[in-house]
């Protein structure tokens, strides 16, 4: 004899179901990113990135790609110590700023259990750092984010700095700003040059300078500790100029406007001939070359 099932019935089957799919993400995103047979790249940053996305743009879709994985799978080699200095250049509207300085440090203190680490970032202007900070501080206070991750126990919250119960915290600043006096874990400079000023030689120099004495000496530790530098290009002579000609420690991504068919990107950003046949989708992906801490 069939038996009706009752609202209680599908509504205990649904949080069921639901909280199977999300002990599996949660091991998704605890995993390190891999390229699964069909090519994709699942786990790890970007797989976090992909379920908590609504949390901060529920209006906006998605768009998944190449340069994403890309720079998911160099941010991931900075957080298992396989790179201590990245340079990454890329076009405006790639979305580093939310993937570098609000999804990776919240994906560091939740997935990767790293809640101690500290983080000063900086930009020319501390209204950017200062936004980043809100939008870092609505992921993880959010119910998705804690449901998952408990452990993230933020103390105090704010547009300046952020601190969790583990003694971890995340301060914007701004180029010659207070952070300079601040040291951390991870140094993220995003867009050190403001555009519109970027043909002011003092600006820019002064600029160049400031990268030179100040930002480089913050990590509390100066062997296991990151820098990470994520900008566009303005000028042949700004930050990007100084670290790809002067300093060859640095591990260099460059994600190109446009792409040149049959050419490939080496470590000092410049186009030559790939050795084998490279399918567009993969050209620039090949993953960081080895660097000296």
């Amino acid at each position: 004899m069939n038996q009706a099932i009752s609202r209680a019935d599908l509504e205990r089957f649904a949080a069921i179901a639901a909280e199977k799919r999300r002990r599996l993400a949660k091991a998704d995103q605890c995993s390190r990113g891999y390229r699964d047979e069909a090519g994709v790249w699942q786990g790890g940053l970007l797989a976090f990135v992909r379920y908590f996305w609504a949390v901060l743009e529920p209006g906006t879709p998605f768009v998944d790609g190449w340069p994403l994985e890309a720079i998911c799978q160099h941010l991931e080699s900075v957080t298992f110590g396989e790179i201590t200095k990245l340079l990454i250049n890329v076009p405006p509207g790639f979305m580093k700023s939310l993937l570098t300085d609000v999804f990776w440090p919240a994906w560091e203190w939740g997935p990767m259990e790293l809640q101690h680490l500290r983080y000063v970032a900086f930009s020319y202007s501390s209204s950017l750092t200062e936004r980043d900070n809100l939008k870092f501080k609505e992921l993880i206070t959010s119910r998705d984010y804690q449901a998952m991750y408990p452990h993230v126990a933020v103390r105090k919250t704010g547009e300046k700095k952020v601190s969790n119960g583990a003694h971890g915290w995340k301060l914007a600043s701004s180029v010659g700003g207070v952070g300079t006096g601040e040291r951390g874990d991870r140094i993220i400079l995003d867009d050190p040059h403001n555009v519109k000023e970027s043909e002011s030689e003092a600006v820019r120099k002064e600029t160049i300078r400031w990268f030179r004495e100040s930002m480089s000496s913050r990590l509390n530790n100066m062997k296991t500790g990151a820098k990470v530098v994520i900008m566009q290009r303005v000028n042949e002579e700004d930050v990007s100029g100084t670290i790809i000609t002067e300093m060859d420690d640095w591990c260099h991504l460059l994600i190109q406007m446009e792409y040149v068919w049959g050419f490939v990107s080496d470590e000092r950003g410049e186009c030559v001939p790939p050795r084998t046949e490279i399918a567009p989708s993969t050209a620039m992906t090949a993953g960081p070359r080895p660097c000296r801490s």
